[in-house]
């Protein structure tokens, strides 16, 4: 134990030679005289990233990109001191930590933390503890929806649902509406500038889009030559924002990259409609190019989603020598239905979609893979497609 600096006992009173009693410590802590000052630029936490698209990087914040961000959703939100939120995802990440748990204790609401998303455990959590916000990704928006406790559980205490991470479909946003007669709040971040767009959680939502800009927040849309595409074109999202990183930890390369004349370029790409309303298309990393056309997968997906008997799908791009990509589908079905051939979901894509955009392949999986906070793990779908392995 050399590498060990510094030893705590923790429960229990008086103190032991060389360890210091946990208890005693925070009860100084409150003192006046024992608060160290600190600069507002100096670093205060080290978040990482998912891995989504390349190896997870350290993400250092300030206290005043933190503390700025804390106040920014507090408002936003309209949180107030009757607020019980329920924490299902993990506060290591920026949707549980900056987007419920800091904001919500900065008013003097209530945080209830769940050790771990569990949908049975969530459930009885609703309709025991009865929260009036929560935080969800996709995949346990869909866990929800499927979860048979779920038509049994009483909703009417939730006032927002909020939905990050990823995409909603468009047929969760329904059937959750059906269930609970709430609207999903969709919001779109990074770990790089914590949340920079959200559906208004008491106003105008658009199913699908991730909203406006939240506050003191600009967002600009630009091309590979980074200039600002026309009204309803797809470009890369670029945030200028008091919550943007300092930098990526031990990675100058990196952070030039991300963070050039105060912008920080997410690698999100979105279209803004007539109402400043930002729909999001994709990762840039994660557009297929089949023949020189971009593909979507959220298109590819959506349609997907709209069988009855899919629970889950994600399209990735398969390396091909003759096309560049061709588009590759992994889907995983509902209990209790009767599931499709893959050639029957390509039957069904067929009628909805252009000829180029439908999955040249569909593999399906009892379950589609997860990365470590939750969402489904594209990096390694893209993977097995270049593998051929699945």
């Amino acid at each position: 134990m050399k590498s060990v600096e510094r030893y705590f006992l923790a429960g229990g009173a008086g103190t032991l030679p060389g360890i210091d009693n946990f208890a005693e410590l925070l009860e100084e802590a409150g003192r006046p005289d024992t608060l160290t000052p600190v600069r507002e630029n100096a670093p205060a936490v080290i978040l990482y990233t998912s891995g989504s698209t390349a190896q997870p990087k350290g993400v250092v914040h300030t206290h005043f990109s933190l503390t700025h961000t804390i106040i920014n959703q507090s408002t936003f939100q309209e949180i107030n001191s009757r607020e019980v939120s329920l924490v299902a995802l993990s506060i290591c990440h920026i949707a549980g930590l900056a987007g419920q748990l800091l904001p919500t204790a900065a008013v003097g609401g209530t945080v209830v933390l769940l050790p771990q998303f569990d949908p049975e455990k969530f459930l009885a959590a609703i309709a025991s503890l009865r929260p009036t916000k929560i935080q969800l990704l996709p995949e346990q928006v869909l866990e929800i929806l499927d979860h048979p406790r779920t038509p049994r559980t009483d909703f009417s205490s939730l006032e927002c649902c909020l939905a990050g991470g990823d995409s909603v479909p468009l047929e969760a946003h329904r059937r959750f509406r059906e269930l609970t007669g709430l609207e999903i709040t969709e919001t779109c971040g990074a770990t790089e500038s914590f949340s920079y767009a959200m559906n208004p959680p008491f106003g105008l939502k658009k199913p699908g889009s991730i909203g406006k800009p939240v506050h003191a927040t600009t967002l600009r849309l630009v091309d590979d030559a980074d200039r600002e595409v026309a009204a309803g074109q797809a470009g890369e999202i670029l945030v200028k924002s008091k919550a943007n990183m300092l930098a990526y930890w031990q990675n100058p390369e990196e952070t030039a990259k991300a963070l050039k004349d105060g912008w920080l370029y997410t690698g999100d790409l979105a279209r803004v409609d007539e109402d400043g309303y930002y729909w999001f298309v994709g990762r840039k990393k994660n557009i297929i190019i089949r023949g020189g056309s971009n593909i979507s997968p959220r298109e590819v997906e959506e349609v997907l989603f709209r069988h009855p008997a899919v629970k889950d799908a994600c399209v990735v791009g398969k390396p091909d020598p003759a096309w560049g990509q061709t588009v590759k589908a992994y889907v995983s079905f509902k209990e209790n239905l009767a599931p499709p051939t893959a050639r029957d979901l390509q039957a069904f894509a067929a009628e909805r979609l252009a000829a180029y955009k439908v999955p040249a392949e569909i593999v399906i999986l009892p379950e589609l893979p997860l990365n470590p906070i939750g969402k489904v793990d594209r990096r390694q779908l893209a993977a097995w497609a270049a593998s051929g392995k699945k």
